[in-house]
């Protein structure tokens, strides 16, 4: 697998937890936090876009975006509204 790739080939994107539903936040952040921290993208937790070395911007925003995607599919559908506005995992 390149250095590009975004998930470790191991990794199964649908993650076995509960779907965040107003109130589960804190098993559900622990678990978040756990698998982001397994796949060595902690960082995407606290780290902004601007804060991002430019030259390994397109691909943190890569990267991103995906982690982004797969936290937004985590959330129940009745909440999903108040999420859809925010672009960037950490915003999430």
């Amino acid at each position: 697998m390149s250095d590009s790739s975004v998930f470790h080939p191991n990794v199964n994107v649908q993650l076995p937890i509960d779907k965040l539903d107003g109130k589960n936040y804190s098993a559900w952040a622990s678990e978040v936090k756990l698998w982001l921290e397994s796949q060595g993208y902690l960082d995407h937790l606290t780290l902004n876009v601007t804060d991002v070395d430019p030259i390994e911007l397109p691909r943190w925003k890569r990267i991103d975006a995906h982690l982004c995607t797969v936290l937004k599919n985590m959330i129940h559908a009745s909440l999903k509204p108040l999420f859809c506005a925010y672009g960037t995992f950490c915003e999430v």
